[in-house]
């Protein structure tokens, strides 16, 4: 569902959730390497666990900030949607990619970028590894750059 377009003008609507599942929403800019990796956990997300989750997305880089309903953007007008304590929440948030959950009754819960994304998919989905895989969501699979330093310290003297 959704729209990827760079050439859309105004945010496509979303229909209603269907009965029994969450939608997840990632909007963010067209070009975007943390946009694209939210994007990517989401659909995932939707493929491993169909009858759940559905995804919906908006990606363009002009309108994601600016350029619709009085110089808001679609990060403005989602966060305008969002209950007034996720409001002053996320009043800070500009940064892209923009996710949130959409609840069959309406309810919509903001989870911030990429980053609090994957926090909340490797929560939720800890014993999932078609999903942890995705975004290296798996903590042993990441290598910090102090894991790496270490590694390369251990190396030139041993």
């Amino acid at each position: 569902m959704g729209n990827s377009s760079s050439q859309t003008k105004e945010m496509p609507p979303r229909p209603p959730v269907a009965t029994g599942k969450i939608r997840i929403c990632v909007a963010g800019f067209g070009l975007s390497h943390h946009t694209n990796r939210a994007g990517k956990i989401a659909r995932v997300i939707a493929a491993t666990l169909p009858g759940e989750f559905e995804t919906w997305f908006f990606f363009n880089s002009k309108l994601y900030r600016d350029g619709m309903e009085g110089g808001n953007g679609v990060l403005g007008i989602v966060k305008k949607e969002l209950p007034s304590e996720q409001q002053t929440q996320f009043t800070a948030h500009k940064t892209s990619p923009f996710v949130w959950l959409e609840m069959p009754d309406g309810e919509k819960k903001a989870l911030g970028g990429r980053d609090k994304f994957a926090e909340w998919a490797k929560e939720r989905f800890a014993g999932n590894d078609a999903i942890l895989k995705v975004d290296k969501l798996k903590a042993e699979e990441r290598v910090t750059k102090e894991t790496a330093h270490r590694l390369v310290m251990v190396k030139l003297y041993n």
